[in-house]
């Protein structure tokens, strides 16, 4: 699951593998792929938004250098408003605030949360699935070693694995309470299953679940936030592609609007109104596109692993579909349709649900997907030959 690892063969061939997770690819898309892209696009903004005047104006010839670059500082820090060319800028005067551009200073900062809301779940993955009393990256690190050992270096670490996750599977009971306050909130969790097998697929669905809410609330963050209609933004690009051949609004996001400013002399005030021109714009209206599309693909996502993932818990014969592919029965290998003899198959129904249970059925299938099937199906078989022997 990380590290270099060293395979002798004839010659000596060097593995690097680099990184390892307890997570499986749909949660990393989430809190890496998305976050990565979000941060970047931030970036990439702030840094262009610094190297370069990010709002220019047109001001009147008799303006110095040095009040020109005030005027386009103070239009840039205060909202700008949109008029249409065939209106007068007298007749907006009353509805200035329905037109006022307030997003373009903030989207870097929008992005920033956004990156924050993709990794929140997993934060909560981190600080809850520790309370099991098992390391489950240590057990995937552990699983991951073996598959460049080979001899009895491998049966050792086979059977070591084996004694880990057993020694897992046998402590799971017991709460280790130090006060007597915690002793109603312990029956409680104990009613409900959560620490009897049940509490790493419990935090599991809630952290799956939590990327669904995280995509969600991306989505009516940025809504309320841009002051666009951003829920239906995606929609509304299709519509246009479809009838107008255009992707652009600049009505939502304009490239053009005006400001309007005040000059105090010594007797008098004076109010200007100067065009602007917001380049940032047509980055920003193709970023808000694209991370619609994001956020709807990944909710989508999100919520079929989701629902996959509950009915597989539910529903108690698929643990027992998933680990029997793994079982041998007098060294064979149980297939679908093979027939198996009654009290052979109740002491297989036993092992599943009453010995590894949710929590050692979840953690099987992490192994299978995070490393291989082969060596979580050998981990299977030895836990299977250990429960029978006892």
């Amino acid at each position: 699951m990380g590290g270099i690892k060293k395979y002798d063969s004839g010659k000596n061939i060097l593995y690097i593998k680099i990184g390892g997770s307890d997570d499986p690819l749909v949660h990393q898309a989430n809190r890496l792929g998305c976050l990565v892209i979000c941060l970047s696009v931030a970036i990439f903004l702030s840094t262009r938004g610094l190297a370069t005047s990010p709002m220019r104006c047109w001001c009147p010839a008799q303006f110095p250098g040095f009040q020109v670059k005030y005027i386009n500082d103070y239009c840039w820090v205060r909202n700008t408003y949109v008029v249409d060319f065939n209106e007068s800028l007298s007749t907006v005067s009353s509805i200035k605030e329905t037109r006022t551009i307030q997003y373009y200073q903030w989207i870097p900062l929008i992005l920033v949360f956004q990156a924050l809301f993709f990794y929140a779940p997993r934060m909560f993955w981190l600080a809850f699935s520790g309370y099991s009393s098992l390391n489950i990256k240590k057990l995937l690190q552990m699983t991951d070693n073996i598959t460049f050992s080979y001899g009895n270096d491998r049966k050792d670490k086979v059977q070591g694995t084996v004694q880990y996750l057993q020694k897992y599977l046998k402590i799971r009971n017991r709460l280790n309470i130090q006060y007597k306050t915690w002793e109603g909130p312990r029956e409680l969790l104990v009613t409900y299953g959560f620490h009897k097998g049940n509490f790493l697929v419990f935090i599991f669905l809630m952290t799956t679940l939590l990327y669904v809410i995280s995509t969600v609330g991306q989505i009516v963050m940025v809504d309320i936030l841009l002051g666009v209609d951003f829920k239906t933004l995606g929609v509304d690009v299709l519509s246009r592609v479809y009838k107008d051949k255009t992707i652009f609004d600049h009505q939502q996001f304009p490239i053009v609007t005006f400001c309007d400013f005040h000059i105090r002399q010594m007797t008098n005030i004076q109010s200007w109104t100067v065009q602007c021109s917001l380049p940032m714009n047509l980055y920003s209206e193709m970023i808000f596109i694209i991370d619609w599309f994001i956020l709807v693909f990944m909710t989508f996502l999100n919520f079929t692993y989701f629902i996959y993932h509950l009915v597989s818990t539910i529903l108690p014969y698929r643990s027992e579909i998933y680990i029997q592919k793994f079982m041998e029965v007098d060294k064979e290998h149980v297939s679908k349709n093979q027939k198996i003899p009654e009290h052979d198959l109740e002491k297989q129904r036993d092992f599943i649900h009453c010995y590894l249970r949710r929590d050692g059925v979840f953690l099987i299938w992490l192994m299978s997907n995070k490393v291989n099937q082969v060596l979580a199906g050998e981990i299977v078989n030895r836990l299977w030959k250990n429960y029978q022997s006892e």
